[in-house]
């Protein structure tokens, strides 16, 4: 009888290796934002400990992600002197850890070696206890409108180079 084992191998996703890219990331204890600071579009703090040991406060808001003043015990949600910001958390974290760039672009690299099915997320069923999906009848305009913005994201996420 053939060992088909290896051929099972063939079939069956690559495991990728586990990379560590931050020590921990947690919601500070400053959370929720107080009501002034959700006026200036605070959304949550977070506390970052890189792999090298800094520990950092971020602030998410609606327009960027920023490294702030607050300390353990310490409220101080103003930009840190070395006013560190972008749009993502990924970029900033990329910004201030070496460390964390370089676990961030290996993990990239084994995502983008990995094979064009592994790639494809499996279409999941809805929840059936969320209620009857599709809705029965005409469908309305919303639910085309969603329909046309996951394609599209669908088309970016696939078709955009180094994207996995």
């Amino acid at each position: 009888m053939e060992d088909i084992s290896g051929l099972l191998s063939n079939v069956l996703p690559s495991s990728l290796k586990d990379v560590k890219c931050v020590e921990s990331i947690l919601f500070s204890a400053f959370n929720p934002p107080p009501s002034y600071r959700r006026l200036v579009e605070d959304s949550f703090y977070l506390d970052v400990t890189t792999l090298e040991g800094n520990v950092f406060c971020i602030t998410g808001s609606t327009r960027m992600f920023y490294v702030n003043s607050c300390t353990t015990k310490t409220f101080d949600p103003r930009p840190s002197k070395a006013t560190l910001e972008a749009t993502t958390l990924a970029t900033l974290l990329q910004k201030i850890s070496p460390r964390f760039k370089k676990a961030f672009h290996e993990i990239w690299e084994q995502k983008a070696a990995a094979h064009c099915f592994e790639k494809e997320q499996p279409v999941l069923m809805p929840n059936l206890w969320l209620g009857s999906y599709p809705v029965p009848g005409e469908p309305s305009l919303e639910i085309c409108f969603i329909s046309v913005i996951f394609s599209i994201l669908y088309i970016i996420v696939t078709c955009a180079p180094g994207v996995g």
